[in-house]
Formats: structure tokens, sequence, C-alpha cells
């Protein structure tokens, strides 16, 4: 939810550009998974070598993290390709989430990411978070469904995430508002009518 934020969207046969602090859009539409707001440039660094294990600072923070590894499905890897921030598909864990699609946690060289299908999207959205912001602020996946870029919402924002050990819930910041969401079992849920991505989640312990 900040610039550390990486996020990619890849769609079957082609993959969207990776991009840092920019709404990523894939497949004819758009999701925003960070901030829409006007922000400074980054460049993309190097892909980093997949992590061979999880890394200790993950798995101390995340429950999730310290349970056997289910890895992500034969058709999502596919989809993917070639890994960003350092991720390794076989460590990724399923986030229980109660809210359509479905969604994982994968544990990357330095990020910690979230990988999302989800029904109101097309293709699969990858969203990363720098370790040291995870572990302080979770990580989360955005969508807001439309009907084209540019478009109406046609459907309510749902942010899915995980939360650091400890946390009671999540304050959601959005342009001056904000909002709430209980974490249970080290997961948050947020469905609400907003139109805009978050511009940063904060725990309450």
């Amino acid at each position: 939810m900040s610039s550390a934020t990486v996020s990619r969207r890849a769609c079957a046969g082609s993959l969207a550009a990776l991009t840092l602090a920019a709404v990523a859009v894939g497949c004819g539409e758009t999701t925003n998974e960070v901030p829409a707001r006007p922000m400074a440039a980054a460049s993309t660094p190097a892909t980093p070598a997949v992590v061979t294990r999880v890394p200790a600072a993950q798995a101390a923070t995340f429950a999730l993290l310290r349970t056997a590894p289910e890895g992500l499905p034969p058709a999502i890897r596919q989809t993917l390709r070639t890994p960003i921030a350092g991720m390794n598909y076989a460590l990724a864990q399923r986030i229980p989430a109660p809210a359509a699609g479905r969604y994982w946690l994968v544990p990357g060289r330095g990020y910690l990411c979230v990988v999302s299908q989800t029904p109101d999207t097309a293709g699969v959205g990858t969203v990363c978070s720098k370790t040291a912001q995870a572990r302080t602020s979770g990580v989360a996946t955005t969508s807001i469904p439309r009907a084209g870029q540019n478009a109406p919402v046609t459907g309510p924002r749902l942010i899915v995430g995980v939360a650091p050990d400890g946390a009671r819930a999540v304050i959601v910041h959005t342009r001056g508002k904000i909002a709430v969401a209980r974490v249970v079992d080290g997961l948050f849920v947020r469905r609400d009518d907003s139109v805009d991505p978050p511009d940063r989640i904060t725990v309450r312990r």
C-alpha cells in the first residue's frame, strides 16, 4: 500500500508490465492493487533469485507460513510464469479467506506476496510488500471490479490480506477516510463501496 509495494497482473498467454506504485492492468480490465494517485516513477529492481525456504523473519511473524506449504496450483504457475521478487511458488500457502476467489501467501526474497484469482477481475494478480513493511502492516490485495478501464465500478471493493501475529484489526486509510476490518486467525477481509484503492493499511494490536 505504499511505494514499497510491487504489483503484477498476468493473463494467460501474456504478462502485464511489472510496475511499482501504479495500477496494474491486464486482460482488458483494471484491478486497483496499489494506489492510483500520481507518484514519482520508480525503476523495477532486477529479479532476485528464488528463495529456497521461508525466510526466518517472515515465518516468525506470520503463523500461516509456519505450516506445511501447499504450493500454487499448476495452472496458476503457468499463468504467472517467471516469479517476481524471488517468490517460490512451491512454498505458497492457501489463504482461507471468507471471500470469493482464491488467494495464496507466497514468500519471496525480501518480499512477501499475495497471489489472487478473483471472479470479477481477469487473470491472476500478484502484489508484494517488502518484508519489513509486511511485518508491521501485513500484506493485502485489493480488487475493485470495473466494466473496463476508467469505467464505473461494477461491484464492491474487496480487500483480502494477512496480518502479522498479534493483530486484532487493521485500519484501512483511503482519501482521508478510515475503515476497520477485524483480524480472524491472522486474516482480514473488507468489503465496501469505495471506488479507490487504500492509501495505506495499519495494524491495531
